[in-house]
């Protein structure tokens, strides 16, 4: 936080507060005094009681100046390193005090630009504890802190500012907190929150859609996955996801009529390809020259798609790990000793086959941790 700005911000509305009560007043030199003093720490944890005060007082508590240096004051204390210890809500009691800044919407408020610089402060500060939080397993304090941060992003948004925070994943962070702290209708509030406000992207759709169904509300997630698919069509989760809806109720007919349809709207839909080539390697309803061949098509249509050059290599990797069987079976014979050689051939025909969709793979994906893995057992292998 850049002090020189704040001090100004500070300076030009001292003056303003002297007509009002001493609360506000107490808050006011107590942030002026930190700012000039090199971090006095004292005087904010003196204010704490003045701005308590002032947040409650019938008169006092209709100012928007009293929530804008109370924001200030938390903000301030979440980042001092001897306060934030001793008061770890800071930046949640920051974050508040500035919604409460945006709902009260006093046109005659005119210290927006450095109430944001300090929002900036205390928005990022509330995303590390909510990391922190989750880090430690307090998944409580997690999903409250992520979903504050989604609050104080409405603040940026109120002004027609980008938050520093994208609030999407943190409402999603939030919602998956929920979840692991076994409070799975929170988590599913929390996101149908953000689809009801018209701020789904696909994958809030993919998460509610799972936690309903893990909710066992299965008719209320098949209706999630259509409604997400009616704006994202082409979306390759969301197609898995409604596919999963077959394959777990053993519908795996109806779940190949379904893919099916897509195709006979579009044989070009490469989304619709690929799946259909990830369904045959379902083990129910697995079909070895389909699979081989829907991860080629999607390759013909669309050259780029770097998951259908690896879950073709992953294919013929799986073929050469099946004559493990063979070899397990094996004695110590003389014939057996030859059959052991002619598997490992086998085995290594299939991995020379596999590596250039490997390769091809992470020519197209270079960051994708798992082709790149994929790629070095293969190297490993065949030297």
């Amino acid at each position: 936080m850049n002090k020189t700005i704040f001090l100004f911000c500070l300076a030009l509305t001292t003056v303003v507060l002297q007509a009002q009560d001493g609360n506000n007043i107490c808050v006011s030199n107590a942030l002026q005094y930190y700012m000039t003093q090199g971090g006095d720490f004292n005087e904010l944890e003196r204010a704490i009681k003045c701005s308590d005060e002032a947040a409650v007082h019938e008169k006092t508590s209709l100012l928007s100046k009293t929530f804008y240096y109370r924001a200030q004051l938390y903000t301030l204390i979440s980042t001092d390193k001897t306060l934030a210890p001793k008061y770890p809500f800071a930046a949640f009691e920051a974050s508040k005090a500035f919604v409460k800044l945006k709902d009260m919407n006093d046109p005659k408020f005119r210290d927006w630009s450095d109430a944001l610089k300090s929002a900036d402060a205390a928005i990022r500060q509330l995303y590390n504890e909510a990391i922190n939080s989750y880090e430690q397993k307090n998944f409580a304090q997690a999903e409250k802190y992520f979903y504050e941060v989604g609050n104080l992003a409405k603040v940026f948004e109120f002004k027609s500012q980008k938050s520093p925070i994208e609030p999407l994943n943190s409402l999603r962070n939030a919602a998956t907190c929920a979840d692991l702290a076994g409070n799975i209708e929170g988590a599913i509030k929390i996101l149908t929150e953000m689809k009801d406000a018209g701020k789904a992207d696909t994958a809030t759709y993919v998460k509610l859609g799972s936690f309903l169904k893990k909710a066992g509300k299965k008719e209320d997630a098949m209706k999630i996955i259509d409604e997400g698919l009616q704006k994202y069509s082409k979306d390759a989760n969301l197609l898995i996801e409604k596919l999963n809806f077959y394959l777990d109720e053993q519908k795996y007919v109806e779940g190949l009529n379904y893919l099916n349809s897509l195709l006979e709207v579009n044989p070009n839909n490469a989304e619709a390809l690929f799946i259909k080539g990830l369904a045959y390697e379902n083990e129910k309803i697995r079909n070895e020259d389909s699979i081989v061949f829907y991860y080629n098509r999607t390759i013909e249509v669309n050259p780029k798609s770097s998951k259908a050059w690896n879950n073709l290599g992953a294919y013929y990797v799986s073929q050469a790990n099946k004559l493990n069987a063979d070899i397990d079976k094996l004695g110590n014979s003389a014939a057996d000793s030859k059959k052991y050689d002619e598997i490992k051939l086998k085995q290594k025909d299939f991995l020379l086959k596999a590596k250039p969709y490997f390769v091809k793979a992470k020519e197209l994906s270079p960051e994708d941790q798992l082709i790149e893995r994929n790629l070095k057992q293969i190297e490993l292998k065949t030297q």
